[in-house]
């Protein structure tokens, strides 16, 4: 486990973005005489700043890994944008800090053995914010966009198959993208339009804006253009050549419907993802499962269906160790653990008391129960938050 832990220095460098930015409108003017000595301290910090060299970052199923890694954070008073790229880069894991964010706010925080993703999620909801994980990068931004970001990327991606070909190459190619300090993002829009040879026709929505120097792992277009969007609300489409693409109001909702094949009984596993991922459609669709949902469920069905074990959020997990205990009595502490309710047939009374031993590491509620009643003469069947135990047929 990697523990990093910073303290605020005694003098911090001067943060360019506690004076520039839409968030800092209000603030009062430094006097006239320290207008040079700012200016200075801006250029040197900038220069500093976009000497630094690029980093490796984790993408793909690295990236992913890596986020279900412990960290240990511990910060006192530090300000937020130097600590979460200091993280970033110890972990190689791009984090993007959303412009509505104050960068210079004072985080103290601490989080010891949690996964990365884990402390990333509660690390946002210390500034009243969200994570959102996509593609090699972690977004940290306003709940709104953060909980719906990854889903909107995912449905500009399968738009792109709807283009001429030739457009799909070359909107489906991974490029890295770097900028230095003080950087407008009508500037980064002037860069895609010459890169993807596209025009954006209603571009005077996005406002005047100094951004930080930034480092992104290699992404294809829609991921791109959709995070310089997130920080105005905003989301894409394209016109049917590809060539011109028009901003949008972010949406109040978002989802994908995916089709899936499953080797086992299907109408087991359309059961079973119905209770995993209640916040997703699960239906099946001839041979196939149909589910209807957030990217996030969607990647984590994919995985659960080809046999891997899934964390699901807001999912608990158990391990433990079980020596010469009543399968009754093992029933109900787990029974109260999550709020179930247990309906017993009488014809159970001796079953119950049959001894268990076994052991688990990190299972689902579903796969303890099935754990417990592998040797037993015991089925359960739930239904919501009922638990009914009768015999074996």
């Amino acid at each position: 486990m990697l523990v990093c832990r910073v303290s605020p220095r005694r003098f911090q460098d001067v943060d360019d973005s506690s004076i520039l930015g839409p968030h800092r409108v209000g603030r009062c003017c430094p006097p006239r005489r320290c207008l040079w000595g700012l200016v200075c301290l801006l250029l040197a910090a900038s220069a500093s700043q976009a000497a630094e060299p690029p980093t490796d970052w984790q993408s793909g199923d690295d990236y992913w890994r890596q986020l279900q890694l412990p960290v240990g954070v511990e910060w006192s008073g530090n300000p937020l944008r130097p600590a979460v790229r200091n993280l970033a880069r110890n972990q190689r894991i791009c984090i993007w800090l959303d412009r509505r964010v104050d960068p210079g706010h004072r985080v103290s925080f601490r989080s010891e053995g949690a996964p990365l993703n884990t402390t990333l999620q509660k690390l946002a909801a210390s500034f009243e914010c969200s994570a959102g994980f996509v593609d090699s990068v972690v977004y940290l931004g306003p709940t709104d966009v953060a909980s719906r970001l990854a889903t909107v990327i995912a449905q500009r991606g399968e738009e792109v198959q709807q283009l001429p070909s030739d457009r799909q190459t070359r909107f489906l190619l991974r490029q890295g993208w770097h900028w230095d300090d003080l950087t407008a993002p009508q500037e980064l829009l002037d860069e895609l339009a010459n890169e993807y040879q596209i025009s954006f026709p209603n571009r005077d929505r996005i406002p005047h804006d100094l951004w930080p120097v930034t480092d992104l792992p290699p992404l294809p277009f829609a991921e791109r253009l959709s995070l310089v969007l997130a920080g105005f609300s905003l989301t894409f489409a394209w016109d049917k050549d590809g060539t011109e693409v028009r901003f949008l109001p972010w949406p109040d909702t978002a989802s994908l419907t995916r089709t899936y094949t499953h080797r086992g009984d299907v109408d087991r596993a359309v059961r079973e993802l119905s209770q995993l991922f209640p916040n997703s459609q699960v239906t099946r669709a001839g041979a196939r499962i149909a589910v209807t949902g957030a990217y996030e469920d969607q990647r984590l069905i994919e995985r659960w269906l080809r046999g891997e074990k899934v964390a699901v959020a807001g999912q608990t997990r158990f391990s433990l160790k079980i020596e010469n205990q009543p399968v009754g009595g093992v029933l109900q502490a787990l029974a109260r653990r999550l709020g179930y309710t247990l309906e017993v047939d009488p014809a159970l009374d001796a079953p119950l008391r049959q001894l268990v031993t076994f052991r688990v590491e990190n299972a689902t509620a579903e796969e303890l129960i099935e754990r417990t009643l592998r040797d037993t003469r015991i089925r359960a069947v739930r239904s919501g938050n009922t638990l009914k135990l009768g015999p074996k047929p």
